[in-house]
């Protein structure tokens, strides 16, 4: 059944591979499993150009409106990056401090459900995650050790694309700037409305008179409060604009690719961090003046 499933994953096909890391994971080991996933899925299966979302799972979750992986909120995400299939690497430590790499496999137009595989391993043998991420993708497609069925018969798949003529994939707009500059907007509208009530409610309590014990026990609950919602606007705005610079960066890319070579030599962008935000310059010409 799975084998059906997987078998319009072919190595042109629109396959979008999403990213969840959890905190305390170390960037080299990261970088590694991602290089062996996106190897596995080249030779093993065939996806050989997956686009690779500049934005987190999370925040793409967020910006089309859920937060699980049922079969209701992967199509949306499909739908909405125009793809067949969608991959998810969820890597996390948990509280025993077991390393694990999760993945998720779903193709929109396949009425099974989303397909997983796991593997796990010690903080000491972390490592040794990508040298089994072969045999993890072979589980996650149904891919048989061995098997060349799959890459031969995408093998015409492959050649007819290739005639495809580029302009056509270079016009428009991709569906993931826009998703970016969602879910930056998103955080950033966050982080900036927890800021300020935030420092209302530190001035109200400034102005708070304590009399009982019960008001300070009282004033001591909402001072926490107001530290917790200032800490994560401190998070939050940051991604926010982040993820706004990498929303604008495609949406510049994508408009750049439809003007002609001599108008995308002369287009730039750039991104210029302020105290509280960011600064976007396009720079470009029109009809040959600076």
């Amino acid at each position: 059944m799975l084998g059906g499933q997987v078998a319009r994953a072919q190595p042109q096909a629109d396959v979008a591979v999403l990213h969840d890391t959890g905190p305390k994971l170390a960037p080299g080991l990261v970088a590694a499993l991602d290089a062996a996933l996106a190897q596995a899925l080249d030779e093993i299966a065939g996806i050989r150009n997956p686009f690779v979302s500049p934005v987190g799972y999370g925040d793409v979750q967020l910006s089309v409106g859920c937060s699980d992986e049922s079969a209701q909120c992967l199509t949306a995400i499909a739908q909405t990056a125009e793809v067949d299939a969608v991959i998810v690497r969820r890597l996390a430590v948990d509280e025993t401090g077991t390393v694990r790499l999760r993945l998720l496999y779903f193709e929109e137009s396949s009425h099974a459900p989303p397909s997983h595989a796991e593997l796990a391993a010690s903080a000491a043998e972390a490592e040794r995650l990508s040298q089994a991420i072969p045999d993890l993708v072979r589980r996650l497609l149904g891919i048989e050790a061995g098997s060349t069925s799959w890459r031969a018969s995408s093998a015409g798949a492959s050649s007819a694309s290739a005639q495809t003529n580029p302009q056509d994939e270079a016009a428009g707009v991709t569906p993931w700037a826009w998703v970016s500059l969602a879910g930056g907007g998103a955080l950033l509208a966050s982080g900036i409305v927890l800021a300020l009530s935030a420092d209302a409610d530190y001035d109200a309590l400034q102005e708070t008179h304590l009399s009982t014990p019960e008001d300070v026990d009282r004033a001591h609950r909402d001072f926490d409060s107001i530290e917790t919602r200032a800490t994560w606007s401190k998070v939050l705005i940051p991604a926010g604009v982040v993820a706004l610079g990498a929303g604008a960066t495609l949406l510049a890319i994508d408009l750049a690719a439809s003007d002609s070579a001599e108008e995308r030599s002369r287009a730039r962008l750039s991104l210029a961090p302020l105290a509280d935000g960011a600064l976007l310059r396009v720079h470009g010409s029109l009809d040959g003046a600076r």
